[in-house]
């Protein structure tokens, strides 16, 4: 269950950083441009919902660090290389262990 509502989560998730970084961009090159900052309703919601997409871009990536650490992995560099990754990678090195320990478990219990 938890794996077929991240499929499609972690899609949005990265679409929505993309959209996400185009307006902000924008409002910021308009704010250069005119000179003026002025605390705008969309500024506002623009903000918000960049404060709600680093809350949940970090708790995933917590829990995958979680994870990585707390998985019994066949040799112990394997161990030490995940979560390596995850950590310096950040949270797109959280959806690359994702991806791949999550087929992993899915062969596993087959």
């Amino acid at each position: 269950m938890c794996r077929k509502v991240f499929q499609w989560l972690i899609p949005l998730y990265i679409v929505f950083w993309f959209v996400h970084a185009i307006f902000f961009a924008r409002y910021f090159f308009q704010a250069v441009s005119s000179q003026t900052f002025s605390l705008s309703m969309g500024f506002v919601v623009l903000i918000s919902s960049h404060l709600l997409l680093m809350l949940l871009g970090l708790t995933f990536w917590i829990w995958m660090l979680v994870d990585s650490i707390q998985r019994d992995f066949k040799e112990t560099t394997t161990k030490i290389i995940w979560i390596v990754v995850v950590v310096i990678l950040g949270i797109l090195g959280a959806i690359i262990y994702y991806y791949v320990e999550g087929k992993n478990r899915l062969i596993k219990k087959k």
